[in-house]
């Protein structure tokens, strides 16, 4: 009985120590695996919480885009893009309209404005190279990147660039008029409104071209505003002073182009060969009929949606190219119903 007992006793013993241990084993495994658990949770929390916030934080950004005006379809249709390529990535973006080139004062005030209320990023259409500086500065020194598009601001400190290439603009119609003219003829230029980056660039390159011919003569270059009725008051003008020794004409902008052209029509001046730069409905039309010979197509659309990107990454604090230049083409009326009009028409609803 007392082997018995004690063989009992030992292994109530061991049973007892079994029992123990299993139960602190227990304790252990479901301590790790409730910090497991914890740590689970936690790991998938913080995951969805940065995403969460990601997401916020994308929805939060505020653009702010300064033009120069809203009143010719080149610039409508980059404020297309600029909205549509901000609104598929979740950014606010506020366009400010200067209302002209010579408004100058107006789109330093719209600066100011974007920068006091610390926006994300700035995207500058510049109404001057020059004027527009000292504000362009004051949001650098802010902090706030700054994308310039389209018309360049005489400052190095700006982030990134989008534009055309405005010489190789201005030589593409000046290698048009000139083959047109069989190189000879009195050729009048248009150029726009002085001051403007793309204005010199241009006219820079249509007098590139146009002196390698020794008997082209430009007979007049008259800088002006950039409306349709100034390009066909200048137009008259030009007519009356230089007659029948002109042969061909340069515009800026479909602006002055179509006022050229309606100008020339009254005169029933078929044998003059206008070349102008953009493209709006009207200007289609005057392809398709000839009172227009030829335009040299730019992209707006995409300069805008470049300009917004480009704005995105610098937020992010990625690395910028200093230019990036959108493709430019030249069209005539046999080209209308083929060219590729993504880059420059809004697409209808």
């Amino acid at each position: 009985m007392m082997f018995i007992e004690r063989r009992g006793s030992l292994n109530s013993h061991v049973t007892f120590n079994h029992i123990s241990y299993l139960r602190k084993e227990e304790a252990k495994m479901k301590k790790s695996v409730v910090v497991r658990g914890f740590g689970l949770w936690v790991g998938i929390t913080l995951m969805a919480s940065m995403l969460v916030l990601s997401h916020a934080w994308a929805k939060d950004l505020h653009f702010a885009v300064c033009m120069p005006t809203l009143d010719q379809p080149h610039f409508v249709a980059m404020k297309y893009g600029f909205e549509d390529e901000a609104k598929k990535l979740g950014i606010k973006s506020t366009v400010y309209d200067a209302g002209g080139y010579a408004n100058v004062a107006r789109q330093i005030q719209q600066i100011e404005d974007a920068r006091a209320v610390k926006v994300d990023a700035l995207i500058v259409v510049a109404c001057s190279a020059d004027g527009i500086v000292p504000a362009v500065e004051e949001v650098i020194k802010a902090k706030i990147p700054v994308i310039n598009v389209n018309q360049m601001v005489n400052t190095e400190n700006v982030l990134a660039r989008v534009r055309s290439d405005d010489v190789e603009i201005g030589r593409m119609a000046g290698r048009f008029l000139a083959e047109k003219l069989n190189g000879k003829g009195g050729v009048v230029m248009l150029p726009g409104r002085a001051g403007t980056s793309v204005i010199i660039m241009r006219a820079q390159g249509v007098k590139e071209i146009l002196g390698k011919y020794p008997n082209i003569k430009i007979l007049a270059e008259q800088y002006s505003e950039m409306t349709r009725a100034i390009g066909m008051n200048l137009m008259e003008d030009m007519l009356q002073a230089h007659g029948d020794k002109i042969q061909g004409v340069y515009c800026v902008g479909e602006h002055l182009g179509m006022g050229s052209a309606q100008a020339l029509a009254a005169a029933k001046r078929k044998d003059i060969t206008v070349v102008a730069v953009d493209f709006s409905k009207d200007l289609e039309a005057a392809l398709r009929d000839g009172r227009i010979a030829a335009t040299v197509v730019q992209q707006p659309i995409n300069m805008g949606r470049f300009g917004i990107r480009l704005g995105k990454d610098a937020v992010e604090g990625k690395s910028l190219p200093k230019m990036t230049y959108v493709p430019i083409s030249l069209i005539t009326g046999k080209e209308v119903d083929t060219v590729d009009r993504s880059g420059f028409q809004i697409p209808s609803k």
